[in-house]
């Protein structure tokens, strides 16, 4: 099944199409090109197992968050292999493991945002590292302030605040 995924704003990615386990683009100029994943379904650097979120950043890397392979993956301009830069050791709760990554941001400074939603936490990972710290949740599946209930998304504004759709709770945080 074909879908509009996601509104891109960023030049010169328009429109982000999910196919099959990879993404297309159509740029301003009309021309179609995959940019992550392509290879079939699976867990190889090459390919994505239902991919669930994107960021493209300013440099034109594109960030795809794969699903079940617990992992977040970077895809660079015209590079056909991803590499891995959060989780990618196994379904898991440590700072180096993810377990159903949703939602991706990046904040004004790079740094990036992952919505770990069978942990019920938003992984924050400072530019450069692979190792997650806990900025909401991460104290099991619940309704208090310290807990989340498999959020799905997640948006900083321009002045750092965070906010997380938090599925099973009905509510957005900030």
């Amino acid at each position: 099944m074909n879908y509009l995924f996601e509104l891109i704003s960023s030049k010169p990615i328009l429109i982000v199409i999910l196919l099959s386990n990879f993404f297309q683009v159509l740029s301003q100029t009309s021309e179609i090109a995959i940019v992550a994943g392509g290879n079939g379904r699976g867990d190889l650097l090459n390919q994505l197992d239902y991919p669930s979120g994107i960021v493209v950043m300013s440099n034109g890397d594109v960030l795809v968050a794969d699903l079940p392979n617990s992992r977040v993956q970077k895809w660079s301009p015209n590079v056909k292999v991803g590499v891995t830069i959060a989780g990618g050791n196994g379904s898991g709760n440590g700072a180096n493991q993810l377990n159903f990554p949703r939602g991706l941001v990046i904040d004004q400074d790079d740094n990036l945002f992952v919505v770990d939603s069978r942990n019920h936490r938003v992984q924050k990972y400072l530019k450069g590292t692979n190792v997650g710290i806990t900025v909401a949740g991460g104290n099991g599946q619940g309704l208090s302030s310290t807990q989340l209930s498999l959020p799905m998304g997640i948006d900083i504004n321009e002045n750092g605040d965070i906010f997380i759709a938090d599925t099973h709770n009905h509510i957005k945080m900030g």
